[in-house]
């Protein structure tokens, strides 16, 4: 059969309808795919979403956890809800049997290969710096700074448990070049080694002193242990240049230098007694003086008082008496400053206005020291009296002894009497 060709106006019908077809065709197609259209703008909620897809597979690091991977290759975001996730196969689905995840005792599968494992890297520890490392030792150790902390421990920046002075003692229990750790009155503590000493220090003095004791052993150092250089007499002069723990370094009057006892020392000089005599309770005492020898000659009243007090040496204990036949203690005061003329207290509750007062420090020869000489039975009371003969000593009557005796002053103290007050009644 002959084809019957298409006249002009007809071929362009066919042609306008098979573009129109192509064209609907195109939509159709492209729609479920989520792609725009030649003659569509995307939406804001496509840009958006679209900007999000960028940044997931842009930002993306994989985690074998995930339910499922997300990547430029496998995420298509117009079909995300109708995509099942890729999974990873578990070791449980691998292996049969019951699986406990939390077990070390894992199932192992038939065609298992054990692969060489690496040895596990040890690592050598850091070392921290060390503190201060301390010797020990046990032994005294002084102070040879006017004011030091006793710290908390061997730093600055630690509070501060004690303060020391110079010579003060504590017991070393660690040695360190730059700190000591110490014992100090029962605590613990540390100090900076420089302030430190291993030999006894001494405060510079320079002072008169005068030997109390008989004899007095000088020596080469401040021990018992060190050589005697000499033997002291009492009340030898010395000059003192150092005061140590219990020790005085001194000079004699040769200029030999040497250690003694502190305890066996005194600034107070020696009163040298001058000759006198007397007759009856109101006669006259004179004197004569010397000036040999070391210490302060006496020679006016307070002279005559501690002459007098010293013939009193013996005298039976008489209470309310004041001769030589018996006295007590204000007996024993009002009887020798009689001699000299000068009026005189009879009861011990006159003295607390009489005279003038004056210190312990300041005390001198002649001088009345009035006591509390009960001090258990609570209260406060002058209730005693001596007269201070120099040299740490007064003569006084004692009810115990039953008589006139000399006494020392501070051994007195030692029983627990208190000094109420001290009374000078001449000028010289």
């Amino acid at each position: 059969m002959q084809k019957r060709k298409l006249k002009p106006r007809e071929m362009r019908s066919v042609l306008i309808i098979a573009l129109s077809s192509s064209v609907l065709a195109t939509a159709l197609l492209i729609q479920p795919l989520g792609l725009i259209g030649p003659h569509e703008e995307p939406s804001a909620t496509e840009q958006q979403q679209n900007s999000t897809v960028m940044t997931l597979q842009d930002d993306y690091t994989y985690d074998p956890y995930d339910s499922f991977m997300v990547g430029p290759d496998l995420f298509d975001r117009s079909r995300q809800d109708d995509v099942t996730p890729a999974t990873t196969p578990t070791t449980a689905e691998t292996f049969s049997g019951d699986y406990d995840p939390n077990s070390d005792d894992q199932p192992v599968p038939d065609d298992y290969i054990p692969v060489d494992e690496e040895e596990p890297v040890v690592l050598e520890p850091i070392e921290k710096p060390q503190g201060l490392v301390y010797t020990e030792a046990d032994y005294v150790l002084y102070i040879k700074a006017n004011s030091l902390n006793l710290r908390a421990g061997p730093s600055t920046d630690t509070s501060v448990v004690a303060k020391l002075s110079f010579g003060d003692q504590v017991t070393c229990i660690g040695e360190n070049d730059k700190w000591m750790k110490v014992r100090f009155k029962g605590e613990l503590g540390f100090v900076k080694s420089e302030y430190t000493s291993k030999t006894m220090v001494f405060r510079q003095v320079s002072e008169t002193v005068y030997v109390k004791s008989n004899t007095l052993r000088f020596r080469a150092g401040p021990s018992v242990k060190d050589e005697i250089l000499l033997t002291l007499k009492k009340d030898d002069k010395l000059t003192r240049i150092g005061i140590g723990d219990g020790w005085s370094k001194v000079k004699n009057s040769a200029g030999k230098i040497g250690y003694v006892s502190s305890d066996y020392l005194t600034k107070t000089a020696p009163v040298r007694r001058t000759t006198s005599s007397t007759s009856g309770s109101s006669g006259s005492s004179g004197s004569s003086s010397s000036s040999s020898g070391s210490g302060t000659l006496y020679s006016g009243n307070a002279g005559k008082i501690v002459d007098l007090a010293y013939q009193a040496l013996g005298v039976p204990y008489v209470w309310g008496a004041e001769s030589m036949r018996g006295m007590d203690c204000t007996g024993l005061t009002y009887w020798a400053y009689r001699q000299i003329g000068v009026s005189f207290p009879r009861s011990t509750s006159g003295y607390y206005k009489a005279g003038v007062g004056v210190s312990y420090s300041n005390i001198r020869p002649g001088d009345v020291i009035a006591w509390d000489a009960h001090p258990r039975d609570g209260r406060t009371t002058l209730s005693h009296v001596g007269i201070y003969v120099g040299n740490g000593m007064m003569i006084h009557a004692s009810s115990r002894l039953g008589k006139i005796v000399k006494q020392s002053v501070s051994e007195y103290v030692s029983w627990g009497c208190k000094i109420i007050t001290i009374r000078r009644f001449v000028s010289g």
